[in-house]
């Protein structure tokens, strides 16, 4: 599995956490001398791992001569004169990771992602006694995550997304008690999740996603009782079946929550929405029922989606008081009711997605006005009333979706004049009087559909 992701942030990402770990650990860190003897003997172990690695081009500045500090090269971070990271990311590197590489001492981050390393987990690295940071994403690791990965106890940060692992997660990473990020998405794993990784009492980032061959699972309540530090939990597509426990409301730090497409079923706890922090939730694509919960405090909120579910109920009025709020996507359910007045109001809401519901009464008139509105989808419900005048106010609505409705009145004239527009799909409504020239004249739109008696 090769799965190519944005290689700039992830970089810039490493680069930023290196430096992080280089000052925390300046004061902290036992160092084995600053000797002329152990600065050669540490530049030789880079060329021997650069000859390993049959001489890579993009390590073509790590050079014997004398003239060349080691500790200048790009790759290499240094502090006081010796070797604590590896920055080699994205180095076309094909060779597996040698043990030797942990001859240097003082070694606290290694990066080796976007590579095509292959073989099983480099146990090697356990030699690294002060590893804190290991990257080996997006390369082709095969096989288990050893089941005495513990041995790297050290580590606040373990990312092994994007290879081949398979079998079991492994109840010794719960043993790790120092980590803080966890990133084990996009392998093969069929085996199980411990609920061990609850005793992670530091976790800040959680991500488990797309786990495709991973046998259904429920989500262990454990999993939520002692990670009062995590931030972003990602379970996206891990074929997770059952209810979200209420528990999630024990995760009081929770800023993104991502437990979309999987087969979740049951309501929404009415917890999730208590968290203070949150803001990104997406559940979309489960089979979640019943309302979505009244009373929502998570006032950072910024992106909803609760889309592709089994929702009923309506829209709550306190969706309307978060001032944050970017996108609101609960489309393909069966929600009733209204809009409340005040989401039209939202001062940076830019996407709304509510078509395929049972929503009904009149679209609120102050829609695109008091934000910068780029998608309006609300098609296939049993809207009454006229379109907004408003929707593009601002100049940069790009899709407007309103068939199969009950509309009436005339098109706004002011749709002529919105250049911005790419879609206008406005069928099986009630309109009446003639279509603006300028919607047939926009040069950016590309998909016009109207049934109306005059010009078609």
């Amino acid at each position: 599995m090769k799965i190519v992701a944005s290689k700039q942030n992830s970089r810039i990402s490493a680069l930023s956490s290196l430096e992080i770990l280089t000052i925390f650990l300046l004061t902290t860190l036992p160092f084995h001398g600053k000797s002329q003897q152990i600065n050669n003997y540490e530049k030789n172990i880079l060329l021997q791992l650069k000859q390993f690695w049959s001489h890579p081009p993009l390590l073509k500045q790590w050079s014997s001569a004398k003239s060349s500090d080691h500790c200048t090269w790009p790759e290499i971070a240094c502090m006081e004169n010796s070797v604590t990271g590896l920055n080699i990311s994205n180095r076309d590197v094909t060779g597996k990771i040698p043990p030797f590489i942990c001859g240097l001492k003082n070694l606290i981050f290694l990066d080796f992602s976007y590579n095509y390393i292959p073989g099983t987990f480099p146990t090697g690295l356990y030699e690294c006694s002060n590893l804190r940071y290991l990257d080996l994403s997006q390369n082709y690791f095969v096989g288990v995550i050893p089941r005495d990965v513990d041995k790297l106890f050290h580590l606040n940060f373990l990312n092994l997304e994007a290879n081949n692992f398979t079998g079991d997660v492994p109840a010794a990473i719960g043993l790790l008690s120092e980590l803080v990020t966890l990133k084990l998405s996009a392998n093969l794993f069929n085996g199980s999740f411990p609920p061990e990784i609850g005793k992670l009492t530091n976790l800040e980032v959680l991500d488990f996603s797309y786990a495709s061959e991973f046998p259904p699972w429920t989500l262990p309540t454990s999993l939520f009782t002692k990670l009062t530090k995590l931030k972003n939990l990602f379970m996206m597509g891990s074929n997770l079946i059952g209810e979200i426990p209420d528990s999630t409301g024990n995760l009081t730090a929770l800023e993104w929550l991502d437990f979309s497409s999987n087969k979740l079923s049951g309501k929404i706890p009415d917890s999730v929405f208590l968290l203070k922090n949150l803001t990104v939730v997406y559940l979309y694509t489960n089979k979640l029922s019943g309302s979505i919960p009244l009373s929502i405090k998570s006032l950072n909120m910024e992106q909803l989606d609760l889309s592709a579910n089994d929702l009923t109920g309506t829209i709550p009025d306190d969706i309307g008081k978060l001032t944050k709020l970017s996108l609101l996507s609960l489309f393909y359910n069966n929600i009733s009711g209204e809009i409340p007045v005040s989401i039209a109001r939202l001062p940076l809401l830019t996407d709304i997605k509510l078509f395929n519901n049972s929503l009904s009464g009149e679209l609120p008139q102050d829609f695109g006005r008091f934000s910068m509105l780029e998608k309006f989808q609300v098609s296939i419900n049993k809207f009454v009333g006229n379109l907004p005048d408003n929707l593009c106010y601002n100049g940069v609505l790009r899709d407007l979706s309103v068939f199969e409705n009950n509309l009436t009145g005339e098109i706004p004239k002011s749709l002529g004049n919105c250049t911005s527009l790419e879609v206008f799909l406005a069928s099986s409504n009630y309109f009446s009087g003639e279509i603006s020239d300028g919607l047939w004249t926009s040069l950016n739109l590309a998909k016009l559909k109207e049934y109306l008696p005059g010009r078609i």
